[in-house]
């Protein structure tokens, strides 16, 4: 649906004469699809970010009831979130401030921007290979560091 979307925002706006040539999304498709398009990566990654603090906030609130203490690393995956929430809406307010006004960027700011989230993922690893011993585990396994028994 979404492609049928774009390539009907791409026909409406068929005569339309984009200079920057940064970005395929604004190139190609309608400045509203484009609009979309980047809003709503925004979106998704702040409602990750939301749920990790709802999911803090009642473990938090079951804790105190209880009195148990259990480690489950919120704290680290809401870090993980905010931060990758913040870092992927960047190349976003970029593209959409070139989309909608008349501020250009040059190219090593437009670079930048987009290398950031692929930074990040690199940092999000070796978090995840920290705190998260199931993916220890599983890149042990991977790159042969734990022998495979042969009955699993």
């Amino acid at each position: 649906i979404s492609l049928l979307v774009a390539w009907l925002s791409s026909y409406l706006e068929a005569n339309r004469i984009v200079s920057s040539q940064h970005c395929f999304i604004i190139d190609s498709t309608g400045r509203w699809y484009a609009t979309f398009h980047f809003v709503f990566i925004v979106v998704v990654f702040y409602a990750s970010f939301g749920s990790f603090v709802v999911a803090w906030n009642m473990n938090r609130k079951l804790r105190c009831d209880s009195g148990a203490r259990q480690k489950h690393n919120l704290s680290v995956w809401i870090a993980i979130s905010a931060s990758t929430a913040f870092l992927v809406s960047i190349p976003s307010f970029v593209m959409l401030t070139m989309l909608w006004t008349e501020i250009k960027y040059n190219d090593i700011v437009v670079s930048l921007t987009y290398s950031m989230p692929g930074f990040l993922s690199i940092v999000n690893t070796i978090l995840n290979f920290i705190f998260h011993a199931q993916f220890r585990r599983q890149v042990s396994r991977l790159v042969h560091m734990e022998r495979i028994s042969r009955s699993s």
